[in-house]
């Protein structure tokens, strides 16, 4: 058996002088003190998030050639994670704005000579729109590179919508970016599902099996745009501009939903304050609000709601003073109004189609404004 043969060294047992009360707090005080100064030197040479950072993934994305580049896969969270995180140590907003814009230039299709400051607020403003029309643990399902990323803005920066998951569809064949939405939203989408969405090579097909497995399977509401087909055969409720399905709404919830939506949630600040200077498909955008309101109205109509279809009306024509579809229905159930209050709303139908004159539904409502209510104003 081995022995241990290194050296033993030899010890000596130093008697310390007892420490005092005064002493021992003195000194408790004093490493307390040491510790805090420690947290707060690391805390402020840890890396904090900056807009330069963010600035640096959203150009990222932008030279991205591809899709499925591991730059977009990556940087698409991260650079909006970096940017809210910048926002909130540091709140400038309008920095955040202008790295956003520039990024939203680079990757955007809109004519360049169209991309103005009041089209890009509208905008986000339509993308915050859309979130709070989500119900909480909902999702939105977006068809486009653009309205994702607007979605996503709204979300970091202007804070609407958080509790929303933001879906991009065409990142869905992606095993990444899957694997991101069940590690930030606990989305699972069963093996057989992803093996099908990622060999999905035509648009429009990977579009219908990514809705429908989202409305049948994930349990949760579901949002969809106008730009979306309105799915056969599953329920769904007109909300906005879009469609949720996947919930159980009573007929007196909804009412009070849509009321509370366009009285209160939704902001048509920037659409109202440019609605003359807006690029004709962002104008398109901002339609949408108005869209639905017939269908909406004649439904309450034919249930016999008439308190409720008349405030809905109401509260278009207040918070959308320029959209021709809210103020046709608005005469339509106000036939009584003075001829001076009716030529009032038609002369906005009319600054409308000076505006847009392409917008060939609201040159035909005008004419048939004027000729129901008797009211000629010059175009």
């Amino acid at each position: 058996m081995k022995t241990d043969m290194r050296p033993s060294i030899p010890t000596k047992t130093i008697a310390l002088p007892a420490m005092s009360k005064k002493g021992f707090d003195i000194a408790r005080s004093g490493f307390g003190l040491l510790f805090v100064l420690a947290l707060l030197l690391s805390a402020a040479c840890a890396p904090r998030p900056s807009i330069e950072r963010a600035k640096i993934l959203l150009d990222e994305i932008a030279s991205a050639e591809s899709p499925s580049d591991e730059r977009v896969l990556a940087n698409n969270w991260e650079a909006f994670d970096v940017l809210g995180a910048a926002l909130r140590e540091d709140p400038d907003s309008a920095e955040c704005y202008g790295a956003f814009s520039t990024f939203l230039l680079a990757t955007s299709d809109l004519d360049m000579a169209l991309f103005t400051d009041p089209a890009i607020k509208t905008m986000i403003e339509y993308a915050g729109n859309l979130l709070v029309s989500v119900p909480p643990r909902g999702i939105l399902l977006v068809a486009d590179y653009e309205g994702y990323y607007l979605a996503r803005y709204s979300q970091a920066i202007e804070g609407r919508g958080r509790d929303v998951a933001v879906v991009l569809i065409d990142l869905l064949r992606f095993g990444k970016y899957r694997r991101e939405l069940t590690s930030r939203y606990g989305i699972f989408i069963p093996k057989d599902v992803a093996k099908k969405l990622s060999s999905d090579s035509n648009r429009k097909l990977l579009t219908d099996d990514s809705v429908n497995w989202f409305i049948s399977s994930s349990g949760r509401p579901i949002y969809l745009d106008m730009s979306f087909p309105a799915y056969g055969g599953k329920p769904s409720y007109l909300l906005g501009p879009g469609r949720l399905y996947g919930e159980k709404i009573s007929e007196d919830e909804y009412k009070r939903l849509v009321l509370g939506l366009y009285s209160d949630l939704y902001s048509f600040e920037e659409a109202n304050k440019n609605w003359e200077k807006l690029p004709e498909r962002v104008n398109s955008m901002v339609q949408t609000f108005s869209d639905g309101l017939p269908y909406t109205i004649a439904h309450w109509l034919s249930q016999g709601d008439t308190t409720a279809a008349e405030s809905l009306a109401t509260v278009a024509v207040e918070r959308l003073p320029h959209r021709w579809r809210a103020i046709e229905i608005f005469l339509k159930l106000h036939p009584e109004l003075p001829e001076k209050e009716k030529a009032k709303l038609i002369g906005r139908v009319a600054e409308y189609v000076r505006a847009y004159p392409n917008d060939r539904s609201a040159a035909k409502a005008l004419d048939k404004m004027q000729s129901a209510n008797k009211v000629t104003v010059v175009r």
